[in-house]
């Protein structure tokens, strides 16, 4: 994965129910007071792959139960 790549948008959190079929949570750039999505690769053993997720008002919160990322 190229590092200039920037991420547009993250699909996290998949699952199945009977009523509605397969649902997810979104997180997209310029949306819902997201400013930028950061990609961290897993760096050995044991490790998770995960995105940080930064928003306007300065939080940052970390995602890893990512199951698609949409590049620019």
């Amino acid at each position: 994965m190229n590092s200039e790549n920037k991420i547009k948008a993250i699909i996290f959190d998949w699952f199945f129910t009977i009523e509605n079929g397969e649902e997810y949570c979104c997180c997209r750039v310029g949306e819902a007071g997201v400013t930028k999505i950061e990609y961290h690769p897993a760096m050995g053993e044991g490790d998770r792959h995960y995105c940080d997720v930064y928003y306007e008002d300065g939080s940052v919160i970390r995602k890893f139960n990512l199951n698609s990322i949409k590049f620019e």
